[in-house]
């Protein structure tokens, strides 16, 4: 019987689980204790996982692949990054305006995480750590 997920996209959701603590981890540093804007805080956790993605997903789930240098690879991530943002920040945003108290803000960010993983993998596969691309 087929797995109906691949191994290629566990791979990519542990990479994506380790990100998902440094963004969640910058996130509640920023917010409760240097008590950083809300949206401010949001977009400084955001890119440092995007780092995090780029390169575990560099070493661990696209490994097999050629890989252009880091410094074509890299500038494609974030552009992808930016079009999985929109999704992601899409959900966090209307959460955050539905529901204006503060431990929405928890849920705002995992339902926008999650919002913007299907994009994200399929710009990984098809964009980022594709050589043809």
């Amino acid at each position: 019987m087929q797995s109906l997920i691949s191994k290629q996209f566990l791979q990519f959701l542990i990479v994506g689980g380790s990100a998902f603590l440094v963004d969640f981890g910058i996130f509640y540093i920023g917010l409760n204790f240097l008590d950083h804007n809300l949206y401010v805080v949001r977009s400084y956790a955001f890119f440092s996982a995007v780092l995090v993605t780029f390169y575990g997903n560099r070493r661990f789930t696209f490994k097999d692949r050629f890989h252009l240098s880091s410094k074509v690879q890299i500038p494609k991530a974030f552009i992808s990054a930016l079009l999985s943002l929109i999704p992601n920040f899409t959900v966090f945003t209307m959460i955050v305006a539905l529901f204006p108290l503060p431990i929405f803000h928890y849920i705002a960010f995992v339902l926008g995480v999650v919002a913007g993983t299907i994009s994200n993998y399929v710009l990984s596969d098809k964009y980022i750590f594709n050589s043809e691309s």
